[in-house]
């Protein structure tokens, strides 16, 4: 059947290939991706992994320990980020990366992985953005501090068939600092912390949650906080929680809820929270549907 154990696991995704073909042609894009790929596998190789499979533009690899993997991470955005830009036309074009990883049991069969970890850290790649690297707070837990320090935990999300969210961290960048405020959920907030302050622009008008508002209801019913009018939107769509210094947007949607935040691609939340920070737009049921509602936030 196969070999049961825990594994790092860990999906990296070139950012942006499909406007590398545009730009570049077929046959300069190939040859650009292919050495990205190239890249990635001698980080793999050198932190002690093994390449699981390559998907099109996308690595997966896996781990013996949790320090390998997270190492292996940071080693493929870093020799990413150190390739010389592509010239397209007089514009210059760096090829960026988004990776992310998990660490737990897997059932190894022959070359493959499957299991939670497999799923997890798929999700994790999912919800990165270009040259980002997300994980969870489940696999710092298990680095020693000097690589916990490197990451700080920000939000968390309902996966399907875990009783308990889980935790997101974002590995910090390498112009950052690392001094981050380490985020521990379920734990007291210290007595100095400031809650959320939320703002929202809703078809032209625009209100701040005042201090003490603990949720607002968004949908189609009656008895909701904010009625939405779309066609997809449900009657009870989502919720907007204040958890202390944090802002969650949780979907109960049936067709799912789009945030969109600066630059980064689209995400799809589909019964699922995520936490809300700086400012960006809600879209409640299709991305593209000309009457879907959309809700503008900031978080201060």
């Amino acid at each position: 059947m196969g070999d049961q154990g825990t594994f790092g696991i860990v999906f990296a995704d070139i950012a942006g290939s499909t406007r590398l073909y545009e730009v570049l042609g077929d046959s300069a894009a190939l040859a650009v991706i292919n050495a990205c790929m190239s890249t990635m596998g001698e980080s793999v190789a050198t932190h002690r992994g093994e390449v699981v499979k390559t998907i099109g533009d996308e690595v997966m690899a896996a781990f013996p320990d949790p320090d390998a993997t997270f190492a292996a991470a940071i080693d493929m955005r870093r020799r990413i980020l150190s390739m010389p830009p592509i010239d397209a036309n007089g514009r210059q074009i760096r090829v960026r990366v988004r990776i992310g990883l998990h660490f737990g049991p897997a059932l190894r069969v022959k070359n493959d992985y499957f299991g939670d970890v497999v799923n997890i850290a798929a999700r994790m790649v999912e919800l990165a953005s270009a040259s980002q690297i997300l994980t969870t707070g489940e696999l710092l837990s298990l680095l020693p501090p000097n690589l916990r320090s490197l990451a700080t935990e920000f939000a968390e999300i309902e996966v399907k068939g875990r009783q308990a969210p889980v935790r997101i961290a974002r590995v910090a960048d390498d112009t950052e600092t690392v001094e981050h405020t380490q985020v521990r959920f379920g734990e007291s907030a210290p007595p100095a912390m400031v809650e959320a302050r939320v703002t929202l622009v809703f078809n032209g008008q625009r209100w701040t949650l005042p201090i003490g508002t603990r949720s607002i209801v968004l949908g189609r019913e009656a008895g909701c906080d904010l009625l939405l009018t779309g066609a997809l939107a449900s009657r009870r769509h989502a919720t907007i929680e204040i958890r202390r210094d944090k802002a969650v947007l949780i979907d109960h949607s049936s067709n799912g809820t789009w945030l969109l935040v600066g630059d980064d691609r689209p995400m799809r939340l589909q019964r699922e929270e995520f936490g809300l920070m700086r400012e960006g737009r809600i879209v409640f049921g299709n991305l593209d549907a000309p009457d879907a509602d959309v809700l503008d936030f900031s978080v201060g």
